[in-house]
């Protein structure tokens, strides 16, 4: 109950072991943490591995928190209340139990895993009720793009149409005629667009699964908005591990959704910046990160960023992520985001690896 409380007055947390199993209850813990009232449910201060370059140091580094090789360092810490311990070595557990100030607690490798367990119950709660609330949000997306696509779009690609055959005929000489009855098609073209756009985000998708390169798929979309983050100024540092097998998925659909993520943290460092992109493998799933240093986002618009055409930003469509996270649904996928106002939004999905 002390752990999971969430209390203002809570004491400091530490773990020994900085391993891939410490990486992944960090990540459980953000998404436990956007959907909490009270703010984060477990805090983590420091982990301690003996080996620096472990994926949960390394992770921890990026989150702010303190590391250390030798544990013995951090069992000094002012405040602290709690140990656990994640290396699952007995003799490291005797070791704490020995050293330990009396008003620390000491939680082993075998209460972590319920621990563990119990975070992963309410995560699965969690993700289902924001499927359903998501899905029941399409519906009604779905319904008003009917309407639009019926009154709108024929009346508009006639608009276009009949403005094109104008510029053909000599009825228009003037220049100034010609170039105002272009931008009309132009807008006419740019309309059309848009509604193809909202009748994509309410249709189920054709999901061409093939053998790909998951890894190529994000440098492609990298590459691809080359142009976007050199005029915006943004600097990527794209991180990938080595030898993820190719795997099943619809390329163009997966290159869709990183493309929309990309270019979300792009367009939220309009003074320039810079963007960390990030691929692994976590055991039978891929794993897309995109973080950004831009402008964050408010705790109470979090639950609405995948929402159609919900945005922060003056003159966007806001159908980006919502067509992202449709992508990642569709592939049995998970998509999730932790941030901060004024510090920087994290998106990250995870796909599974299906293989052939």
């Amino acid at each position: 109950e002390r752990i999971l409380s969430g209390s203002e007055n809570q004491g400091k947390v530490a773990v020994v072991g900085g391993g891939r199993a410490f990486k992944q209850l960090l990540k459980a813990l953000e998404a436990l943490d956007n959907d909490h009232e009270k703010g984060m449910v477990l805090e983590i201060a420091a982990v301690a591995d003996v080996n620096p370059e472990a994926p949960g140091m390394e992770y921890a580094r990026q989150k702010g928190i303190q590391v250390f090789t030798d544990y013995r360092e951090m069992i000094g810490m002012e405040g602290l209340e709690i140990v656990i311990e994640l290396t699952g070595k007995q003799e490291v557990c005797q070791a704490l139990r020995k050293e330990l100030p009396p008003q620390v607690s000491l939680m082993d490798h075998r209460t972590a895993r319920i621990i563990w367990d119990l975070i992963g119950l309410g995560e699965a709660r969690l993700s289902l009720i924001r499927k359903e609330t998501h899905a029941q949000r399409l519906a009604a997306v779905e319904e008003m793009a009917t309407y639009i696509a019926h009154e709108i779009r024929n009346p508009l690609m006639s608009l276009g149409g009949y403005t094109q055959r104008l510029i053909t005929m000599d009825c228009l000489k003037g220049e100034d005629c010609l170039r105002r009855t272009r931008i009309i098609v132009e807008e006419a073209r740019r309309l059309e667009a848009v509604l193809h756009n909202i009748w994509d985000m309410t249709r189920p998708l054709e999901i061409n699964v093939e053998l790909a390169d998951f890894n190529q798929i994000v440098r492609d979309s990298v590459e691809l908005l080359r142009p976007d983050r050199e005029k915006a100024g943004v600097e990527v540092h794209l991180s990938q591990e080595p030898d993820i097998p190719p795997a099943l998925f619809d390329p163009y659909l997966i290159k869709q959704a990183c493309l929309n993520i990309i270019k979300n943290a792009i367009e939220s460092m309009p003074r320039g910046g810079k963007t960390a992109i990030s691929t692994e493998i976590d055991r039978d799933h891929l794993l897309f990160r995109c973080i950004d240093y831009g402008f964050g986002i408010k705790k109470e618009d979090l639950s609405h960023v995948f929402n159609p055409f919900f945005s922060t930003k003056k003159g966007a469509l806001g159908l980006g992520l919502a067509m992202a996270k449709k992508i990642i649904e569709d592939h049995d996928g998970e998509i999730r985001v932790t941030a901060r106002e004024g510090k920087g939004t994290a998106i990250e999905f995870r796909l599974p690896r299906q293989q052939p």
